[in-house]
């Protein structure tokens, strides 16, 4: 509703919604082809990096919170809900439950003062999801959500040692290029199976 009083106009209303809150059912299939065809199609589906995106954006506007002992409390349940409130209201998709799970635990982790491991932080999201709902082991949401954060904490470093970059920015940029190829490499047999195209 808000998104209809703004003054934008229907194509860029579809886009909006979709960039934003995984609303894609009114959606022009012409936008959608192009973005398919591009290899951008992602983009028109919330994902786990908006999840990330909310996770950074509260830790900047509440992370003084955490100095104080009774502000660690409040900032946890901040977190927690802000993170499960944005999953809600975009559907619970795979993608956005996976990344709202693995950062449920690791801001339950920091809380508790335990270090969190990435591999552990992914399995134990998957198998509380799955647990939930067995069935979101044949979505292809989550199938390619895992196997895409798989490559990027797997693949990702090793990829980006084969190149030693000296600049700070082009290290940035080098990075950002290595966490893409590996989430490529990842899920390029799931995407090339049902999709048919890479």
């Amino acid at each position: 509703k808000i998104y209809h009083n703004q003054p934008i106009d229907e194509n860029e209303f579809e886009i909006l919604s979709a960039l934003t809150l995984g609303y894609s059912r009114e959606l022009d299939p012409e936008t959608k082809r192009v973005f398919s065809s591009s290899g951008a199609i992602h983009v028109l589906s919330v994902s786990g990096q908006h999840v990330a995106i909310i996770f950074w954006a509260i830790t900047l506007l509440f992370g003084f919170l955490k100095n104080r002992k009774s502000g660690r409390t409040i900032f946890l349940i901040i977190t927690i809900s802000a993170l499960w409130f944005f999953a809600f209201i975009t559907g619970l998709s795979p993608a956005v439950m996976r990344a709202s799970a693995m950062f449920t635990i690791f801001v339950i982790a920091d809380y508790m003062h335990r270090k969190s491991n990435i591999y552990n932080s992914f399995a134990a999201s998957a198998f509380i999801l799955l647990l939930i709902n067995p069935n979101n082991l044949f979505d292809i949401g989550f199938q390619l959500s895992y196997t895409a954060v798989f490559g990027i904490v797997y693949l990702q470093p090793k990829l980006e040692k084969l190149i030693e970059v000296k600049s700070k920015l082009s290290r940035f940029f080098w990075s950002l290029t290595t966490v893409s190829i590996a989430a490529q490499i990842a899920t390029f047999p799931i995407t090339s199976f049902y999709f048919g195209q890479f």
